[in-house]
């Protein structure tokens, strides 16, 4: 029995040894008059896109604590208030600390207790912002040499006291600078992952795509197929370019060869940390992209074309119509993705684009939302006599034609010509009478 209860002993010894060396997260903050509220930590993951790791609920007094037997990876976490705004820290080994800020000020009003790293790595991003202001200021060059030389100074008595930490190889990776020359190769962007729970890994890997030659879409397709081959072993890495890389392209309407060759190459094949559904999506924006590109004959949809006010039953004012029946040496296509009240003014500044423009010989097609067609059906006298045959309101009788189209913006615009091909699209209110007029 004593045997036993000497094993069970040693047993409970070494297991509470180990789990002083697992080192947990416990990290209490105290937001002033934030009240009860969750917070999230996370980390950065493709710059924009947060990665939650950790949640507290503050209490009353507005005092929570992020708290785990497992220790976070190192690299730059957020606290992520329910209104968005975030306090930035640094994670390294030591990751037991605290945080105080006050909610009506929490820019400004952040402190840390038991965190060296943190108040260094707080005053290196105020030293920093100072000497960048100043280089940019007016002063005589010699200054600006001085304040050059003197912040360098600083950064290398830092990175010497951080020597082997995370922060020493953040700083020493030039990552923090403005497109750092240093990562002259995709193999130099991946020396360090941990860098990648940084927001400076993504504008460094758009920097080097940006530094090839010729800048183009069968360059930049060709080092992101080396991007990948290089990531293969990490599917962490591998994770993040794909979410880097869909984000950065896919809303540029220049890029979206890049997107597609992306998607199809090296996201639907291999993405199994998508859901069933975020494939289906993927799939469906990858195909209405490669439906829709300039040149190509655009999709015909049908829409519900509105043709007279004079019946009080509101659906007969409308009748089903092709879009491809449309007729005008120029079709623009608007499509409204917005509230109603913002629906109205959108319309009112076609009208207003159309009278200045009768002689362009174009039928302007908006494709609203069915409840907004009420709304913009009483500025029906906005529109002169002359134009009536020019102008066309509508909904989609499918929600499908607005995903070929891309159409989940607040406005989007496509110009076909007469033959119903895509001469431009995705473009602004600005840019409209010029491509008219050069097509």
């Amino acid at each position: 029995m004593r045997t036993h209860n000497k094993i069970l002993i040693t047993t409970l010894l070494c297991f509470n040894f180990i789990r002083l060396l697992a080192v947990p997260h416990a990290i209490k903050i105290t937001i002033s008059g934030a009240g009860t509220q969750t917070l999230l930590l996370a980390h950065y993951f493709a710059n924009t896109t947060k990665y939650a790791v950790d949640t507290t609920t503050l209490n009353a007094n507005g005092i929570g604590f992020f708290k785990n037997s497992k220790q976070l990876e190192p690299g730059i976490y957020l606290v992520i208030l329910p209104d968005y705004r975030n306090i930035e820290l640094l994670l390294d080994s030591d990751q037991t600390f605290e945080i105080q800020a006050q909610n009506n000020n929490l820019a400004n009003k952040i402190k840390f207790y038991n965190s060296t790293l943190n108040l260094d790595f707080q005053k290196y991003k105020f030293r920093k912002s100072i000497c960048d202001s100043f280089v940019l200021s007016d002063a005589s060059e010699k200054n600006k040499l001085i304040e050059a030389n003197n912040f360098q100074l600083y950064l290398n008595e830092l990175i010497r006291k951080y020597q082997g930490t995370f922060l020493q190889r953040l700083l020493s990776s030039g990552f923090l600078d403005n497109c750092n020359s240093k990562s002259s190769t995709s193999i130099d962007l991946f020396k360090d992952m941990s860098l990648l729970r940084t927001p400076y890994f993504e504008k460094n890997l758009f920097c080097f795509l940006d530094r090839q030659i010729p800048q183009n879409s069968d360059t930049i397709k060709k080092n992101i197929t080396v991007l990948f081959n290089n990531a293969f072993t990490s599917n962490y890495l591998y994770r993040y370019l794909s979410v880097a890389l869909l984000k950065h392209y896919q809303h540029n309407t220049q890029a979206e060869e890049i997107f597609v060759y992306t998607a199809e190459n090296y996201v639907i094949p291999f993405a199994n940390w998508l859901s069933s559904q975020e494939m289906y999506e993927l799939q469906l924006q990858t195909d209405a992209i490669k439906s829709t590109r300039i040149g190509s004959l655009a999709p015909n949809f049908l829409f519900k074309k509105y043709v007279a006010n004079a019946s009080p039953n509101f659906d007969s004012c409308f009748i089903k119509t092709k879009m491809h029946q449309l007729q005008g040496d120029k079709t623009i296509l608007v499509f409204f993705d917005t509230t109603c009240e913002a629906a109205l003014e959108n319309y009112i500044t076609i009208i207003r684009w159309l009278k200045a423009n009768q002689n362009l010989a174009t039928t302007v097609l908006c494709i609203n939302k069915k409840e907004c067609a009420k709304n913009i059906l009483a500025t029906q006298f906005y529109l002169p006599d002359e134009l009536t045959t020019h102008f066309i309101q509508g909904f989609f009788t499918s929600e499908d034609a607005r995903s070929i189209y891309q159409a989940n913006l607040n406005l989007t615009i496509y110009v076909l010509d007469k033959n119903k091909a895509i001469v431009d699209k995705k473009i602004s209110w600005a840019q409209l009478e010029s491509v008219i007029k050069s097509n």
